[in-house]
């Protein structure tokens, strides 16, 4: 099931948010100062608005591999998301887009897309309770990444309603229809979709991604993250992108270099430390622009 995501609340209207989910704009504005003015918006709602797409993610592709209790965990938290976003009745600027980790997966044997925000405080931790199935189950291939940013335009009845049907067909088994309740709210979504290329707007979210991927034991998608991360970092560097950030950038290439090629024979205690790593670079990486 190709998962695409669109933001509306009983009316249609554009959504934007910084800082929770990472978002871009047309305007010439400074990163930085693009998501310091939005966080003056609402956090609260962006938080919930964030983790709704994130989990209505999660449950599309529990549903995909036929995983029952992740499928419905996320359903349901989604659905309370959607409920709370729906009651506020916020308020919005149309002049933004989300920034998404857009992973292509071979599951059994079926090219499929799915998206996960980019997003400051966003766990995948605990999400999947068979965090195994990521690492060594044949179903999953991770074939492709990229950084992408969308429009968003949800209609929050129509996506309650279609958590409802989707539950109660995992419930009786019924996957395959399941899928298909959750991605007829997607088809006609996302209103535009385009690759994000430019290095210095790419390297923190590919790192952010690769954190989330780690907590969520897809250690095949950490890595596509952590490539694409030493990518940037190298542009970067080489084409003298950031003057003064240049040295770093160069360092931190090797670290994340390293980190990938552990990550497959890391102990716990070692993730652990991979995980608080990357989240440090995170932070850094944010003040660089």
């Amino acid at each position: 099931m190709r998962l695409k995501i669109v933001l509306v609340v009983a009316f249609v209207f554009g959504l934007s948010c910084v800082g929770m989910a990472d978002v871009t704009t047309s305007k010439d504005m400074p990163v930085a100062k693009q998501a310091q003015k939005i966080k003056k918006q609402d956090k609260k709602m962006v938080s919930n608005v964030t983790q709704m797409m994130a989990h209505l993610s999660f449950a599309s592709e529990a549903i995909d591999l036929k995983i029952k209790k992740a499928a419905l965990k996320n359903l349901a938290q989604a659905k309370k998301l959607c409920a709370v976003i729906e009651k506020s009745r916020p308020k919005f600027i149309n002049n933004y887009v989300y920034k998404f980790g857009k992973t292509t997966d071979v599951v059994e044997n079926e090219s499929r897309d799915y998206y996960v925000p980019v997003f400051d405080e966003l766990s995948l931790e605990g999400q999947f309770d068979e965090k195994s199935i990521w690492n060594k189950n044949p179903k999953v291939d991770a074939q492709g990444f990229a950084i992408v940013q969308s429009t968003l335009q949800l209609n929050l009845k129509n996506i309650a309603s279609s958590i409802d049907s989707a539950e109660k067909l995992v419930k009786a088994d019924q996957f395959a229809d399941a899928g298909k309740a959750l991605s007829g709210i997607y088809q006609d979504a996302i209103s535009s979709e385009e690759v994000v290329k430019d290095p210095v707007l790419t390297v923190s979210s590919n790192i952010t991604l690769a954190r989330e991927y780690l907590e969520g034991g897809k250690y095949k998608s950490a890595h596509f993250a952590l490539k694409a991360a030493k990518s940037d970092l190298d542009k970067i560097e080489k084409g003298n992108l950031l003057k003064k950030n240049g040295a770093e950038a160069r360092n931190l290439s090797g670290e994340i270099e390293n980190m990938d090629k552990s990550i497959d024979k890391a102990t716990p205690s070692m993730l652990k430390k991979m995980k608080a790593d990357l989240k440090a670079w995170e932070i850094k990486m944010k003040s660089w622009v």
